[in-house]
């Protein structure tokens, strides 16, 4: 890249953790805010002169599918395998409401351990790239 003044100019980038910059080519790395900032140095004839531009790199969006839960018989020995997954693989989280009801075992299935109605929330943190995202079903314990 030049200016019109024929002198090269050199870019930086404020904020490496969000893009870099080489050979005028600008690779955004994640989320946040930087400036982008292209410079030329000056001589004889011309003055040095920057200009700087923000730029924002929002996260994408993520959703997560979560299949209802089907109606469950108190017993106690109840484990519920728990299906729901994220449109950007994603590892899932999941939340009961109602411990009275039922209590994560594992990183994928519940616990029955009473009888009654809870919420179960399927959510992940998101990342470098993608916002949180969660879906919520309803597990009934007759």
């Amino acid at each position: 890249m030049t200016a019109s003044t024929g002198l090269p100019v050199t870019q930086i980038v404020g904020n490496t953790a969000v893009a870099t910059i080489s050979s005028n080519v600008l690779t955004i790395l994640g989320s946040g805010s930087t400036t982008v900032t292209a410079s030329q140095p000056g001589n004889a004839l011309y003055n040095s002169v920057s200009a700087s531009q923000p730029l924002i790199v929002s996260k994408s969006p993520q959703t997560i599918s979560f299949p209802a839960i089907p109606t469950v018989s108190f017993s106690n020995t109840s484990v519920v395998t728990l299906a729901a997954t994220s449109s950007v693989s994603l590892p899932i989280t999941y939340i009961v409401g109602n411990t009275a009801v039922a209590t994560n075992r594992t990183s994928n299935s519940i616990t029955i351990i009473g009888k009654g109605t809870t919420t179960v929330t399927a959510t992940n943190n998101g990342n470098t790239y993608f916002a949180p995202a969660g879906a919520v079903q309803t597990l009934i314990v007759k």
